[in-house]
């Protein structure tokens, strides 16, 4: 019983863990696209090409970034499931004690 608790602590540390790092590559990112799209507005030598082109890689990359944290989510779900499968076991039976 104790173990299941245990595991299921350390599981949610995990995920939190996970979802705090996700989050700052995420802001990272979207800072990152923010300053290129500065760039391209500012600068008298950028062809609407080059935008266009991207524009349709952080689309990608965002559409994938999202993917990701869809997969792990599911996977820590189904960990959470598994562990929610287990029984607690009652107290270990002693061996009978055999007559002499």
């Amino acid at each position: 019983m104790y173990s299941n608790k245990m595991f299921t602590q350390f599981v949610k540390c995990q995920k939190s863990l996970f979802d705090n790092s996700f989050a700052m590559m995420a802001t990272l990112q979207d800072q990152g696209h923010q300053m290129m799209d500065q760039v391209f507005e500012k600068s008298p030598l950028s062809q609407d090409d080059s935008k266009k082109m991207c524009s349709y890689w952080v689309d990608f990359v965002k559409q994938n970034r999202e993917n990701c944290k869809g997969y792990v989510d599911s996977g820590f779900d189904r960990i959470m499931d598994l562990f929610a499968e287990f029984k607690p076991v009652s107290s270990v039976e002693k061996p009978s004690e055999k007559p002499s």
